[in-house]
């Protein structure tokens, strides 16, 4: 593990902070579970950053809140070497978890979390909460740790037409932000 831990030292935040636009792990191919498996292998730390979709959308689309449901499972994986931080979004990003260590208390906090959203947001804007997430990672994440962003949304990019067109904002992201 230490070997491996080497070998990536000189990887992780500092390549992203060097090319601004580096590419993410799985961009080549479809992003699965083997290729996660591989880049945990080399750290047992993780920070990661929950997206959760509140907008109104939501309510056809995930009436049943299984988001809410992955974000409870998903954080009882994570161990006390992690980190987490829990943002809501529609048209704006809202943090309700700071980045912080796993533990009981974050746990439920997380739990108390999830019963305060609701899924009235009149747009959803995908790119903002990527934003910010990768923001957090940026400046707050730890140098060894894994690095990770989970997006739960039905996918529909519908921004405030303030922000542009659905295909410029789409844009932007995947030109500027991914």
């Amino acid at each position: 593990v230490e070997k491996r831990r080497e070998a990536k030292k000189g990887q992780g935040l500092k390549a992203i902070k060097a090319e601004p636009k580096a590419t993410p792990i799985g961009a080549e191919k479809a992003f699965g579970h083997q290729d996660f498996a591989e880049e945990a292998a080399l750290s047992s730390e993780l920070d990661v950053v929950l997206l959760l979709d509140s907008s109104g959308s939501m309510r056809r689309t995930d009436p049943q809140r299984l988001r809410d449901q992955a974000t409870k499972l998903f954080s009882r994986f994570l161990t006390t070497q992690d980190r987490v931080a829990l943002y809501q979004f529609d048209s704006q990003p809202k943090l309700l978890h700071d980045l912080s260590f796993v533990d009981p208390s974050t746990i439920s906090s997380i739990d108390q979390e999830l019963q305060t959203i609701n899924n009235d947001g009149h747009f959803t804007d995908l790119e903002l909460p990527l934003q910010m997430a990768l923001t957090m990672m940026l400046e707050r994440a730890r140098e060894n740790a894994l690095k990770c962003v989970v997006l739960l949304s039905d996918g529909v990019m519908d921004p405030h037409p303030s922000r542009g067109t659905r295909e410029q904002v789409t844009k932007d992201l995947f030109t500027n932000v991914l």
